[in-house]
């Protein structure tokens, strides 16, 4: 059996979840539309456990997530709220919950061994990440992307595989899965994510884990329920860990 680590209720909507470059902190935001709030939250992978949470800035509900790292995280305000693009960097420190900097009408390009991408007046900048000074001016290279949910295959139905991984989900839990599937293979283990259609003509998203040796049922988690649409990145793994949002409110990690 799979082991749970963690189990986390959010009085809000999981809206966004980034995680560092070496994969082993999980930034979170959580939007509360009756309150027009924010939180933020960052997780300690390996540990399972918040080294941050209910964190929020003075901008309440015009502010969201770009990324962070194991000693800060980093926010963005709106240009405008009728096109919302992003303005503004904020860097809030881990340590004492406190603004460490901010650079006023910077645009976030990436993170990278502690430097801080922006594009600024319309010049790319490689910045210091904890100070927030002046590098470089139109550095060789700006960003480099995170790839921690590219590794898993996002198969729809007119791809040609979707018919034979289709009837492998029919045959291990008499279900047809509709629209996309999510499969990952990692180390002794397949993790399937897909929709299938009610009675309502509503969808269901079921999580999958198997052994891949005799394609046992490890465990089978209903994600969300009732969709009338379908999303991507419904689970990630990172660092042995398997995390994914349950009812857009819950974070839920086992171990693997």
């Amino acid at each position: 059996m799979l082991s749970q680590t963690l189990k986390h209720h959010f009085e809000g909507i999981v809206w966004k979840i980034v995680t560092n470059e070496k994969q082993d902190f999980l930034a979170i935001e959580v939007r509360n539309t009756e309150e027009r709030s924010t939180y933020f939250f960052v997780l300690n992978i390996e540990k399972s456990v918040f080294v941050a949470q209910n964190l929020s800035i003075s901008e309440p509900w015009w502010v969201g997530i770009e990324s962070v790292s194991e000693y800060f995280l980093y926010l963005h305000l709106y240009d405008t709220q009728m096109y919302a693009q992003h303005k503004d960097i904020i860097c809030v420190s881990l340590s004492n919950k406190e603004k460490n900097f901010i650079l006023k009408n910077h645009s976030f390009l990436g993170l990278e061994n502690d430097y801080l991408f922006t594009n600024y007046n319309k010049k790319n900048l490689k910045l210091n990440a904890q100070t927030g000074q002046l590098i470089e001016e139109n550095p060789s290279k700006t960003t480099k992307p995170n790839d921690f949910l590219n590794q898993i295959l996002k198969i729809q139905e007119e791809d040609s595989y979707f018919i034979k991984l289709q009837q492998f989900i029919l045959n291990i839990s008499n279900l047809k899965a509709v629209k996309l599937i999510e499969y990952l293979d990692y180390e002794s283990y397949m993790i399937v994510s897909f929709y299938h259609e009610n009675e309502d003509n509503l969808m269901q998203n079921i999580l999958c884990v198997l052994n891949s040796e005799n394609a046992t049922i490890l465990l089978k988690i209903v994600l969300d329920d009732n969709l009338s649409g379908v999303g991507t990145n419904s689970f990630c793994v990172l660092k042995n860990k398997l995390v994914f949002c349950e009812n857009k409110n819950t974070i839920t990690i086992y171990e693997l």
